[in-house]
């Protein structure tokens, strides 16, 4: 689902005292109240595969998709158009 945010005090809320357990090209994931939120870096690599993949709409697609045994897109943080961080939820299961 994708959420718009107002202001960038909702996304920090979101990630604000949890805990890195993550850490990629684009992104950082963090672990607040059991829940996995992946926070978005502001870089040139990061516009380019948004740009490249639109992945707006992926994301916001793949979140209808629940695979098992994957960390799955809940809701799609959005601020100035742009996406910003997404919460993930973890399906468990045996197979994919």
């Amino acid at each position: 689902m994708l959420v718009e945010c107002k202001s960038k005090s909702e996304l920090t809320d979101l990630y604000k005292d949890g805990k890195l357990i993550g850490r990629g090209t684009t992104a950082k994931v963090y672990l607040k109240n059991d829940q996995a939120i992946k926070v978005y870096r502001n870089t040139s690599r990061k516009r380019y595969v948004f740009n490249e993949f639109d992945m707006k709409k992926h994301l916001d697609e793949l979140s209808e998709v629940k695979v098992k045994n994957i960390w799955t897109p809940n809701d799609i943080y959005i601020y100035e158009d742009e996406v910003k961080a997404i919460t993930l939820d973890y399906i468990e299961g045996k197979t994919i």
